[in-house]
C-alpha cells in the first residue's frame, strides 16, 4: 500500500514549480501589519450583517399554494418570505 503521508523530494519540485514566487508586485507584510490586520467582517461589520439571520423552521403548506409558488419558477422560498414580510410588516 503506498504511502500518502509522505512527500518526496521530487514532489515537492512539482509542487514548487506550480507556486508562483513572490515579486515586486507582492510585498511581504511586517509583523506589526500582521498583527493588526482584521477580517473584513470584524473591521467594517456594518457591511457584512445587511440580511436578517435565518432560522431553519418546518412548516406545512398546502399543496396547491406551494406547487402555484414553485410554478414561477426558483426562488419560492424567497417568494415565501417575502409575502410573509409583507403581511408582518404592512408593506
Amino acid at each position: 500500500m503506498k504511502d500518502t503521508k509522505s512527500i518526496t523530494d521530487e514532489r515537492l519540485k512539482e509542487i514548487a514549480a506550480i507556486i508562483p514566487a513572490p515579486d515586486d508586485e507582492s510585498p511581504e507584510i511586517t509583523e506589526t501589519e500582521a498583527a493588526r490586520a482584521r477580517f473584513a467582517h470584524e473591521s467594517h461589520p456594518e457591511r457584512y450583517r445587511t440580511v436578517p439571520v435565518k432560522h431553519q423552521i418546518s412548516i406545512k403548506i398546502d399543496k396547491d399554494i406551494l406547487e402555484a409558488l414553485k410554478a414561477e419558477g426558483k426562488g419560492y422560498q424567497t417568494r415565501i418570505i417575502k409575502i410573509l414580510r409583507d403581511a408582518v410588516l404592512g408593506s
